[in-house]
């Protein structure tokens, strides 16, 4: 396999999360944890989606939390995506790496056949 087929299977294998995209869910969508779907947060997601439900059915009266929880998720939604990030990239270069070792590997008992 050449090293662009690679490349791009790793791109799409190990795919990275867009900045913009994390703050902007956070910023519109964020009472509804859009952001924290999709950012693999599935657990605490669902609950801001339920907090946001029991918000409206107590007339309003836990939306203060969920304010609050929204305001704080705009540091952590950074801290997330940059997490998530940093892992994509770390799992790239073990995947790289092997695929090297592999093809080390290829050449060596080629060149013992060879001989």
């Amino acid at each position: 396999m050449s090293n662009e087929i690679q490349r791009m299977e790793a791109d799409l294998m190990f795919k990275e999360k867009n900045m913009i995209v994390s703050f902007l869910l956070w910023f519109f969508l964020g009472f509804f944890g859009a952001h924290r779907f999709f950012l693999g947060k599935t657990k605490s997601a669902i609950g801001m989606i339920v907090l946001f439900l029991l918000g409206l059915v107590s007339a309003g009266i836990l939306m203060p939390v969920l304010w609050i929880w929204w305001a704080i998720d705009g540091y952590f939604t950074y801290k997330y995506t940059n997490d998530h990030n940093d892992k994509m990239t770390l799992k790239k270069m073990e995947y790289f790496k092997k695929i090297e070792e592999e093809n080390k590997e290829e050449v060596k008992e080629e060149v013992k056949e060879e001989a």
